[in-house]
């Protein structure tokens, strides 16, 4: 496996456990879905698998090792963490931010070679940024800025992507196109997890769903075992109807109109 987290327990200073006992691992080749509501705790786990956070309790292992006695640099080489809201205070080029993405693999002269360039050109390709490379972030679109930061990542060539909410500010077209080539990514060998709200996509996209809970991981499984209506209302407050669509080898969640006493 290439991430593993190990009963990790989180909090913040003077505050409750965020997160609790939470046990995940990540293979190579496989996309699996972090879902659940605002304040369940998805951010912070990414943040911890990332290495920028500690646990108070619990480990996180990549590719076998422990995660807090390896260096900043050696995490980044393996491992791609893309937060919600990625800004940049700079005025850079787009093509400068993709550029960064190769710093943990550059030499102690920050040169890049003909690899380092290539990279950084097939990850513009990738995301549909190569027209926007020579334009200043702070002048592109909040989807435009998410696409680039993604290329970003994939400039990294890391083995492990974590990505929070990557479909952020992107319409629809792009929303598709981002998970179909997040999928393609992880079936060329890469580990991914990425938090969504959207559950349709967690179920087109997801190998396996990991369903957050008050703090907790309620449930890791393929989609079409763990997207029931059951669980939904539980986990989300929200009624819906899951519908097996055989022609497109997909489950859909269609909500239905809230009511006041979902809960009861």
């Amino acid at each position: 496996m290439s991430l593993e987290a190990c009963a990790v327990t989180f909090a913040y200073p003077r505050n409750e456990p965020v997160i609790h006992d939470i046990s995940l691992a990540l293979d190579p080749g496989e996309t699996v879905v972090l879902v659940g509501a605002n304040g369940s705790g998805k951010s912070t786990l990414l943040r911890v698998l990332s290495g920028y956070l500690c646990p108070q309790s619990g480990t996180v292992h990549l590719k076998g090792r422990m995660i807090h006695r390896l260096s900043a640099q050696h995490i980044a080489r393996r491992v791609a963490s893309l937060e919600q809201q990625p800004t940049m205070a700079l005025d850079f080029t787009v093509r400068e931010i993709v550029e960064m993405g190769r710093l943990p693999h550059l030499g102690p002269l920050r040169r890049m070679k003909t690899a380092d360039h290539r990279a950084v050109t097939d990850a513009l390709l990738m995301t549909n940024t190569a027209e926007l490379a020579d334009r200043s972030i702070h002048a592109l679109s909040g989807g435009e800025q998410q696409r680039a930061f993604l290329a970003m990542a994939f400039a990294q060539s890391p083995d492990v992507l974590l990505l929070d909410e990557p479909t952020r500010h992107l319409d629809v077209h792009y929303q598709i196109e981002t998970m179909e080539l997040i999928r393609q990514r992880a079936a060329a060998g890469l580990s991914v997890l990425v938090a969504l709200h959207d559950l349709n996509h967690a179920a087109a996209y997801g190998d396996r769903v990991a369903v957050m809970h008050h703090g907790r991981l309620r449930v890791v499984g393929p989609p079409e075992s763990v997207l029931s209506e059951s669980l939904i209302r539980e986990a989300f407050n929200l009624a819906c109807h899951v519908v097996d669509v055989p022609s497109l080898h997909r489950r859909l969640i269609v909500p239905v109109e809230p009511r006041n006493d979902l809960s009861t």
